[in-house]
């Protein structure tokens, strides 16, 4: 009878050992489970993501009860979104002039959401978060890179009142196939009550870059500066001509760019100005009447039809957080 109670006794033991190192083990796991989402959510991109890529730019209205801590959600959320939209096999076709970027099939290895580690960006309402798309096309192809990058108003919070459920992100940058592109908006629209529409720049707005890249040629001796400024301006009402370009040495910019500076602060015009006045005063040509649709240098391209390209030589995060800056400011 001794032995038996004693039998009893350290199985009764035994198994309220086992449920306390199980209990260990699930919290063990749910710990690593959080530490492992903590990893993800503070994990950050880097501002190279936006060097030497051609973005089509988009609009946005405010996003509805957008969590950060809720990225690795979102992630998950989006992959499977993805996943399940690409097995009718639609086929993929880039719709960035890129003939590389089709493809005709494949799948989402792996889609990752963080915020982009950007210096000098004005936090006020969070910094940009970025979108990592690794694509893997069906064949001998090559993994495959695209990104969605959201940029945060730089005005605070839009007036918004405190404890608000919204945040704005009013510019969005993407590089992706359209295909692709389309199907990740749409989850936007749908998970955030958003909508998202293509970004076109005005002539007035090119001719604010001007004035931008010609600050950054010639007050940053980061990068060599090689490749000429390239004005195109579409031609209203002519069919025969749609449109001219204007290729215009760094000197010559240089010069205009010294006597811009020369003049009084009552008196001083910008570059734009500058270059309209000195045609018509040489060749009686009048640029102002033109539309600007593209310019570009060594430093970055943007185009009115809502494109953007910042180039390696752009070294200086300040000189890329102020054309994002840009961006964001002509949405107000």
């Amino acid at each position: 009878m001794e032995i038996s109670r004693v039998s009893r006794v350290s199985s009764v033991i035994a198994m309220s050992k086992r449920k306390d190192d199980q209990k260990k083990r699930k919290r063990s796991v749910r710990s690593n489970e959080m530490e492992e989402g903590q990893r993800e959510i503070t994990a950050e991109l880097d501002s190279d993501i936006f060097i030497n890529k051609t973005f089509l730019l988009y609009r946005c209205t405010p996003f509805y009860k957008f969590e950060h801590i809720k990225f690795t959600q979102y992630g998950k959320e989006l992959h499977n979104f993805i996943t399940g939209q690409m097995l009718n096999r639609i086929p993929l076709v880039c719709d960035n002039g890129e003939e590389n970027d089709f493809i005709s099939e494949g799948k989402v290895v792996e889609l990752f959401i963080s915020k982009i580690k950007l210096s000098n960006w004005n936090g006020t309402n969070g910094m940009p978060i970025g979108v990592e798309i690794k694509f893997k096309p069906k064949g001998p192809a090559k993994e495959q890179i695209f990104h969605l990058i959201f940029l945060p108003s730089i005005v605070s919070r839009d007036f918004a009142p405190e404890n608000s459920p919204f945040n704005h992100y009013p510019v969005i940058l993407i590089k992706a196939p359209q295909r692709l592109a389309n199907i990740a908006i749409e989850w936007f629209e749908t998970r955030f009550d958003c909508r998202i529409c293509r970004y076109r720049l005005e002539s007035s707005h090119l001719k604010k870059f001007v004035e931008e890249l010609a600050n950054i040629s010639f007050t940053c001796d980061d990068f060599i500066q090689t490749k000429p400024f390239e004005l195109t301006f579409t031609i209203p009402d002519i069919s025969e001509i749609k449109n001219i370009k204007l290729r215009i040495s760094l000197v010559d910019i240089k010069r205009l760019y010294n006597r811009s500076k020369e003049q009084s602060d009552s008196q001083q015009s910008g570059i734009a100005e500058r270059i309209d006045e000195h045609f018509f005063e040489c060749l009686r040509i009048k640029l102002s009447s033109l539309i600007l649709s593209k310019i570009s240098n060594h430093a970055a391209l943007v185009a009115g039809e809502g494109k953007l390209q910042i180039f390696a030589g752009l070294l200086s995060p300040k000189f890329t957080v102020s054309l994002l800056n840009q961006l964001v400011m002509f949405t107000r």
